[in-house]
């Protein structure tokens, strides 16, 4: 099965170009290490632009780093030229990485960022820019610096909940180290992320991937580098650990299943390809949320993504059916994976489902970034060609959390679990209720009555455009379809407050959701904010 794994697996930036079939040419292979500069796609006013140099793979490949510099173009007119380097480094690790910051002076907008990186491999004498894949655009890294900060709202905390670091490596793929994605992830206005790897890359022997090693020194790596790191960089910032779970659905076919805040490690290997024919993971859907601890959080990763043909036949994969999301124990639904589309409709749609039913279902959204921040790559022919694009980046589309206590991993997880969050791709939607008692509930909260007053306020910036539209929706348990409660089009402001009076509402819940103009700097495309849900029970009684 190993053998067929670059023929069936999206490849995400950054691509392990090392890898080969047995007796098979790879173009894209060269006797030197991968290098890799990369930045933010969007970087807050204020904030340094941080530029990332990886290198991997240079133990079987040393390298002396010469030089590394920086020209910065805005409108097609060079702004700066900068070196980054003092003095030479010899490079021997297996991972090695280094943060250098750019002032930004007083730029904002659309810049273009060329590296120009010159080291010595072997007794030869190489530049490379962006990276040093054969086959790739070499394409400038294009940084959009806002003029505002992200919108603001009392305590709340924007992160990314589906991510993947360096502990994903195997053979076609390598995220970005922890402590990296950090420092990019604040230049970007984050407070936090979700480090999610592959089940089956964190049961691997540390220096082969092909092999598994049942003491778990990967597990136990990243479960310590995440602790040292909350130590740090507390109170500022968080990471939530995590684990992607391969998993069987009811059908016995694998999907994934993020885990969010469990210590314990979970096995999953049915769609990895390191054995051959061998797609039977060790556990199912029900086993995984039995056995999971009380604190962490069960989430249905991506579930209607299309299965290419090929994943289906070869590594057993598949979507989540309805059964297999109403399952016991499972706490939210990863509808949004990086970007708008067909696939996030209908997980859309299946989360309203739920909710209608009464399932206390909670949307979170990430990327399932793979280390990319600035630009997404993988292999098109493989071993022949890699194709890029800019979806599925580190932060584009984010979850953001109202937390009543201080910020850090334990409150982060307890405030996704509890629905205490939004989902957005730049504006935002604050949703309250007051119930005839005067009893004032926020999302994520449960509130009783019949008659209530909801208010929602909408926030954008200059970067994501005008508000266009305000939504309040509000769904009666056991109903077909959500009722528009409130609608508002066509605002044209940045900031707008709303309110409406609901009378005689049914247990149910009400949501909203905010959209912006298309007319804005930062993609030229709406952007988009909805809430989860404040529970609607009447006279205190749950669901």
């Amino acid at each position: 099965m190993v053998e067929f794994l670059p023929l069936i697996l999206p490849v995400f930036l950054y691509a392990e170009t090392h890898y080969k079939f047995r007796y098979f040419f790879s173009w894209l292979r060269k006797k030197e290490p991968e290098i890799i500069v990369d930045a933010p796609r969007f970087v807050e006013p204020g904030k340094p632009i941080p530029i990332l140099v990886l290198i991997k793979d240079a133990h079987l490949y040393p390298v002396e780093l010469r030089q590394i510099s920086i020209t910065v173009a805005k409108s097609g007119r060079s702004v700066l030229n900068q070196a980054l380097l003092a003095s030479g480094i010899e490079i021997t690790e297996r991972l090695w990485w280094k943060v250098f910051h750019i002032d930004r002076t007083d730029w904002n907008g659309w810049v273009e960022i060329e590296p120009l990186v010159e080291y010595l491999c072997g007794a030869s004498s190489k530049r490379c820019s962006v990276d040093n894949h054969k086959g790739s655009s070499k394409f400038p890294l294009t940084t959009y610096l806002a003029l505002d900060p992200r919108p603001p709202a009392h305590s709340l905390y924007y992160g990314d909940c589906h991510t993947h670091s360096s502990y994903t490596d195997d053979q076609v793929e390598f995220g970005a180290p922890l402590g990296a994605s950090v420092e990019l992830s604040k230049a970007s206005g984050l407070s936090f992320f979700c480090a999610t790897d592959h089940s089956y890359d964190l049961d691997d022997q540390v220096d082969n991937y092909l092999k598994n090693d049942p003491a778990l020194p990967k597990w136990n790596s990243f479960q310590k580098e995440i602790g040292d790191l909350n130590s740090v960089i507390s109170p500022g910032f968080a990471i939530i650990r995590g684990e992607e779970i391969s998993c069987r659905n009811g059908a016995d076919r694998n999907v994934h299943l993020l885990l969010l805040g469990d210590s314990t490690f979970f096995e999953g290997s049915g769609d990895s390809a390191e054995k051959w024919f061998k797609t039977f993971s060790h556990s199912n859907i029900s086993d995984v949320l039995r056995a999971k601890s009380k604190s962490a959080m069960g989430v249905a990763a991506h579930p209607r993504e299309p299965v290419p043909f090929l994943q289906r036949l070869l590594l057993g994969r598949s979507e989540w059916s309805h059964d297999d999301l109403e399952a016991h124990g499972l706490d939210g639904i990863q509808f949004i994976n990086g970007r708008i589309g067909r696939a996030s409709e209908w997980g859309a749609q299946e989360w309203v489902r739920l909710l209608l039913k009464g399932k206390r279902t909670i949307a979170v959204a990430g990327t399932d970034a793979h280390g990319n921040f600035n630009r997404f790559r993988q292999l098109g022919i493989p071993f022949v060609t890699i194709q890029e694009h800019h979806l599925q980046l580190f932060g584009q589309i984010t979850t953001g959390v109202f937390l009543s206590e201080e910020l850090a991993e334990g409150a982060l997880l307890a405030g996704l679990k509890r629905g205490s969050s939004i989902l957005t791709d730049g504006p935002i939607c604050i949703l309250e209720a007051t119930n005839d008692s005067g009893l004032l509930s926020k999302v994520g909260d449960t509130i009783s009555g019949t008659s209530l007053r909801v208010e929602v306020t909408a926030r954008s910036t200059r970067d994501f455009g005008e508000l266009d539209s305000i939504e309040i929706l509000y769904g009666a348990i056991g109903n077909e379809k959500e009722v528009l409660a409130l609608q508002k089009v066509n605002i044209k402001q940045l900031e707008s407050k709303l309110a409406v009076s609901l009378d005689h509402v049914q247990p149910g819940y009400i949501r909203g959701v905010v959209k912006t103009s298309s007319r804005n700097p930062f993609t030229g495309d709406p952007h988009f904010c909805m809430t989860n849900p404040i529970w609607i029970v009447p006279h205190g009684r749950p669901l």
